[in-house]
């Protein structure tokens, strides 16, 4: 579903608009005290995550960026594609794997559109998955590197990515300022929603693969 993004516009676009949220997101509130040095580059992970650490970052923590692929894609083309952006910036990336092609609760909901209505309720609700664990992992084998601002921490998602984004996290046990879903196809929600998180969704008209008028349909 790259047309979806396309159409959005390109990224130095995008990642300016995620730098403007994250300085919103952090208005009024002190940064943590200054960290200790950390590794730079390219950074492998646990379950095949990737993370990237400009080299020239702010005094205080920097802000963190977490990027969900899409269907068949991988961490490693998700941060190629905003690593110049990340040393303009300052930003962190973390590029989580999924266990198969896509998001665990993307194809649980597909299944369970293929039964028949009586299994939507279930499988359009999100409590928890593997592939949300695996995001969790990432984060805590991240945060064993370097310290970033809790406060200035973004979830950006595309395409599955995207629809996983808005499930994992809208969750109110996820910490995160602001999640940004870049052509997301079925609404998965979360089972304990948070209040008064920051949600941005992007969708081009011309995608011919998702139509932006059905996006977020959570039942058939």
């Amino acid at each position: 579903m790259q047309t979806g993004c396309e159409e959005i516009g390109n990224r130095l676009w995008l990642i300016s608009l995620c730098a403007l949220i994250l300085a919103a997101c952090c208005i009024g509130l002190r940064s943590p005290a200054s960290a200790q040095s950390s590794p730079t580059g390219q950074l492998s992970l646990p379950d095949g995550a990737a993370a990237y650490v400009p080299a020239r970052m702010p005094r205080t923590p920097p802000p963190l960026l977490v990027l969900l692929h899409g269907a068949g894609q991988s961490p490693a083309a998700m941060i190629a594609r905003f690593q110049p952006d990340a040393d303009r910036l300052g930003l962190v990336l973390l590029a989580p794997r999924s266990r198969g092609a896509s998001w665990d609760v993307i194809a649980k909901a597909q299944m369970a559109s293929q039964i028949g209505p009586s299994s939507l309720g279930a499988a359009y609700r999100y409590i928890g998955s593997p592939d949300g664990e695996r995001i969790a992992a990432a984060e805590a084998g991240l945060a064993k590197l370097l310290a970033t601002d809790p406060v200035r921490r973004v979830l950006l998602g595309f395409s599955d990515g995207a629809t996983f984004a808005l499930a994992y996290g809208t969750d109110r046990a996820r910490a995160y300022a602001a999640v940004i879903a870049v052509a997301p196809g079925l609404a998965v929600v979360p089972a304990r929603p948070a209040r008064g998180r920051r949600v941005l969704i992007l969708h081009g008209r011309g995608d011919r693969r998702g139509d932006a008028a059905g996006c977020g349909d959570s039942t058939p």
